[in-house]
């Protein structure tokens, strides 16, 4: 299985630039929970990146976790592909069951996480869930200018 992060070149600016801005995605697992309540109740604890696209073990399948894609789609969203294969059906239901994602607290990202992001925070809030038969997708609100306490 290949780690390695793919790069997708997009052209952001005016068609009268020749400005163009590097989006990368990349895998990585997903530690549920809030991080200002040591993983305890609803949102994202941890990422741990760089992960190899595949299935779970049989270990932790009832596991708060889950391995995501994660990239840009704007600025100002920050996008998150939950792989359903990589979820117990009780995680699912716990965390996406009504078609709602909870973040309970900010999540901050690191340089380790991924260098294009550091500092880019995801805002607390109730988040839409799109479903299809592989991801379920959320869309978060990134918010630069209000580091976490």
């Amino acid at each position: 299985m290949n780690t390695t992060p793919f790069f997708n070149w997009e052209d952001k600016a005016p068609a009268t630039s020749s400005h163009k801005e590097l989006h990368q995605v990349f895998a990585a697992e997903i530690i549920f929970g809030s991080p200002k309540r040591n993983c305890a109740g609803s949102g994202i604890c941890k990422v741990n990146s760089p992960t190899a696209l595949g299935s779970v073990p049989l270990s932790c399948l009832n596991c708060k976790r889950a391995t995501a894609l994660i990239s840009l789609d704007a600025p100002e969203i920050i996008v998150f592909q939950f792989v359903r294969s990589s979820m117990a059906s009780e995680v699912l239901q716990k965390y996406f069951g009504n078609d709602v994602f909870l973040l309970e607290a900010p999540f901050q990202f690191r340089q380790s996480h991924w260098p294009e992001a550091e500092g880019r925070m995801i805002r607390a809030g109730a988040y839409p869930v799109e479903r299809n038969e592989t991801f379920l997708t959320v869309r978060f609100a990134n918010d630069n200018h209000h580091p976490l306490d």
